[in-house]
């Protein structure tokens, strides 16, 4: 098997594992009762977490804010603290929910015995959606969430009024396209360095790789405050579930291709080039009409860097398709 062959058999290994939105949230709440009533709280301080049947488990979530949910999908290392930086923001002029995925904290880490793989994840996204909402919700997904939230979309649309999706990684570079299948590669080299501690199942070093790769660092781990390492190292069990997963293939960009509603694609400034690339051919998968923002001044990880810059656009996305 030459290196090429090698690199993509740990690309498609290893994103399944870490196209990852990880955690670096603020504060976080003691759960309560399973409601789906929008709440009132105030300014600055975190809402009570619920939880939500869907089916065979109950998922941990937050809300805040009336009107058409706007639902969070977190990444392969996150939980429903992913996104508080923008709950504040969106919560002004819509219903935010977050909720935790399947294995995540703070739900039971084995999931009900569900494979950890991104059609399982959706159909989880599904039945939240279908609970939490009367009508179409507007739904937003980061990194291994923006994998879940398309996979959705291409299930049930008529459940979606728009979607928006953060550096999915979800489909590789064409190969035509040389110096991006280069920078795809670069990126999958880095993350496969997660396998070696996967092998004797040690999820703090697995975690730590993974955080130096999607920052493009390996000082990133180090930098980090003792809370936010915290947060990451509460879903280091989901490890587990995720690489016990069975491969499934992407899903196909002719699928993408046939989304009717509007779909937003985010990515942070900073971040590292192989997931810009992929960014590049999702675009080129999704209908014309579909559009990308980049987040100033933010890496791969950019909810706690610039949230206000990604609330304001994707308000105006929302905004544009209706509300």
């Amino acid at each position: 098997m030459n290196k090429l062959t090698q690199s993509s058999k740990t690309a498609r290994i290893i994103l399944r594992l870490t196209a990852a939105g990880l955690t670096l949230a603020s504060l976080f709440a003691i759960g309560a009762n399973a409601q789906t009533s929008p709440t009132h709280v105030a300014s600055g301080v975190s809402p009570a977490v619920r939880e939500m049947d869907v089916g065979d488990t109950r998922l941990q979530y937050v809300e805040q804010g009336i009107g058409t949910p706007v639902i969070f999908v977190h990444g392969a290392g996150g939980d429903w603290r992913t996104w508080e930086p923008l709950r504040a923001g969106i919560a002004e002029h819509h219903r935010f929910v977050s909720y935790s995925r399947r294995y995540h904290w703070p739900n039971d880490h084995l999931g009900n015995g569900k494979p950890y793989t991104v059609p399982e994840q959706a159909r989880d996204l599904i039945a939240f959606a279908q609970a939490v909402g009367s009508g179409p919700v507007h739904v937003v997904g980061g990194s291994y969430g923006a994998r879940v939230v398309l996979e959705a979309a291409v299930q049930r649309p008529e459940l979606f009024k728009t979607v928006s999706a953060s550096e999915a990684a979800i489909t590789r570079p064409a190969v035509w396209r040389l110096w991006s299948m280069w920078q795809a590669k670069q990126l999958a080299d880095d993350l496969g360095l997660i396998a070696e501690p996967m092998k004797t199942g040690d999820t703090v070093g697995a975690t730590v790789r993974l955080v130096n790769a999607v920052y493009g660092s390996p000082t990133a781990w180090d930098q980090l405050a003792a809370d936010r390492k915290q947060r990451f190292l509460d879903n280091q069990k989901s490890w587990l579930a995720l690489a016990r997963a069975p491969q499934l293939p992407s899903t196909p960009c002719e699928l993408l291709g046939r989304l009717p509603m509007p779909v937003l694609v985010l990515e942070g400034e900073q971040t590292v080039a192989g997931f810009r690339v992929t960014n590049d051919r999702l675009m080129e998968c999704l209908p014309s009409g579909s559009e990308r923002f980049v987040i100033p001044g933010a890496p791969h990880i950019w909810y706690p860097v610039n949230p206000n810059a990604a609330v304001q656009r994707i308000l105006q996305f929302i905004a544009k398709a209706g509300g």
